[in-house]
């Protein structure tokens, strides 16, 4: 595999989970790559999901794998994987 990894979702069923008013957002600061997070801003992250293409900058949308914090059936924390 060309980078040494590889993602697959071997469960195809959407789930659709309800993100708390207080979510923290943690994204890797790209721009001084690559060990560094940032808090970032909820508008913007939800926005970068709707790019169609690989986007410059800090905010990857769908571009990038994230760990979601789950409490209580409600997303209370996101933070961006590093993939190399």
């Amino acid at each position: 595999m060309p980078n040494d990894y590889y993602i697959v979702n071997d469960k195809p069923r959407l789930r659709t989970l309800v993100v708390s008013r207080d979510v923290r957002i943690l994204l890797i600061d790209w721009m001084n790559c690559c060990d560094r997070f940032f808090p970032a801003d909820p508008g913007r992250f939800q926005d970068s999901f709707a790019l169609d293409e690989y986007p410059p900058g800090n905010y990857k949308g769908k571009f990038s794998p994230y760990w979601l914090t789950v409490t209580d059936g409600v997303v209370t924390a996101i933070e961006e994987r590093y993939l190399p």
